[in-house]
């Protein structure tokens, strides 16, 4: 099959588009991020001084108060807590994901602008 150099020059275009777009949706992914672990990092720090002077009530448990070390594995547990760090915890994949995106498009534009000298040169 014969690749012509329009294919491929729009093919480059279409993946810069696409790098463009994965660019300018980073620094929201980014700020979003951040407002999230600010929260969680809030609500988990709370939660612990709050545990460690009020205690904590299970079931078939009550304690007055909770030791300093043990409180950080035990606020893990709250929901609230634990929903936040789900939240930032997604937002880290999104992010990730995002990036892996960026780099396999800068590769695809690599390998699209070889192409098209390689075409330029008849080979």
């Amino acid at each position: 099959m014969d690749v012509s150099m329009q294919d491929t020059y729009n093919d480059l275009q279409k993946t810069k588009k696409k790098l463009t777009e994965m660019i300018r949706k980073l620094p929201g992914l980014t700020r979003q991020l951040a407002k999230a672990e600010r929260e969680y990092r809030i609500a988990y720090t709370k939660e612990c001084v709050k545990m460690h002077i009020n205690g904590i009530q299970l079931e078939d448990y009550k304690a007055d108060e909770v030791a300093w070390t043990a409180a950080p594995r035990l606020v893990k547990g709250i929901p609230e807590v634990a929903q936040k760090k789900y939240h930032k915890d997604i937002l880290e994949g999104d992010k990730d994901a995002v990036m892996q995106r960026i780099y396999k498009l800068k590769l695809d534009l690599n390998l699209l602008q070889k192409e098209m000298e390689a075409i330029s040169r008849g080979e």
